[in-house]
């Protein structure tokens, strides 16, 4: 029995050390995460899309336009300050703004703006604003996605009612040239920003907006 006892203790010690080492051996291997991806540089936008009914919206403001459709009623929305309004013969809506930092213009199909235009006295008539209106890069209302994608290429997001895309590229400016701006700014990044609102599969809202901030001198030496 004493021999018995003795050869199991001596089992047991050399098994221990065996044990401990299998136990290290267990833990899952921790692998680094590999680093993310360096993001696609964004495309610049199609300057027509900008451009709709004659005009070219810009950092000139809405008194082009004006010149242009005819003087409207100046409103005031959330973040833009200066804002002017068409409405066409089928109740299509244009509107036109300036905002805090940029500017862009927002297409409406029938009784979609927002409640505070529709019925009211802030939209100026133009008899050739329909729902056939489209900027001269061939954004419309009424389109499917697929139409939009083949004007636009793809969104960057898909999502089933209310797609996307961004664009971006840089200007040079001359110092003052936009209140909004630092005085000494001259390198500008732009982004420029396409959603759509999709019902019964076609566009029923269009925004186009581009919003700026200066660059960086480090930035900009790159």
């Amino acid at each position: 029995m004493k021999l018995r006892a003795a050869a199991l203790l001596c089992l047991l010690a050399a098994l221990a050390p065996r044990a401990g080492l299998a136990g290290k051996e267990s833990k899952p291997h921790e692998a680094a995460l590999p680093p993310p991806a360096p993001a696609a540089p964004l495309r610049p936008p199609d300057p027509r899309l900008f451009q709709i009914l004659g005009v070219t919206l810009g950092r000139a403001g809405l008194d082009p336009v004006m010149a242009v459709l005819g003087k409207a009623p100046i409103t005031q929305r959330r973040n833009a300050p200066r804002v002017i309004c068409y409405v066409g013969p089928d109740e299509t809506y244009l509107v036109f703004e300036e905002t805090d930092t940029g500017w862009g213009y927002t297409l409406y199909s029938v009784k979609t703006p927002p409640k505070e235009l529709l019925n009211s006295n802030k939209c100026k008539a133009l008899f050739r604003l329909n729902g056939a209106t489209q900027a001269v890069v061939g954004l419309h209302l009424n389109q499917s996605l697929a139409e939009l994608k083949d004007v636009l290429g793809s969104p960057q997001t898909d999502e089933r009612q209310h797609p996307s895309w961004v664009f971006g590229s840089q200007e040079t400016i001359a110092p003052g040239a936009d209140a909004r701006l630092p005085a000494d700014a001259t390198q500008i990044e732009l982004r420029t920003k396409v959603t759509v609102r999709l019902k019964h599969g076609g566009a029923t809202r269009i925004a186009v907006f581009t919003s700026q901030q200066p660059v960086e001198a480090e930035d900009a030496a790159r």
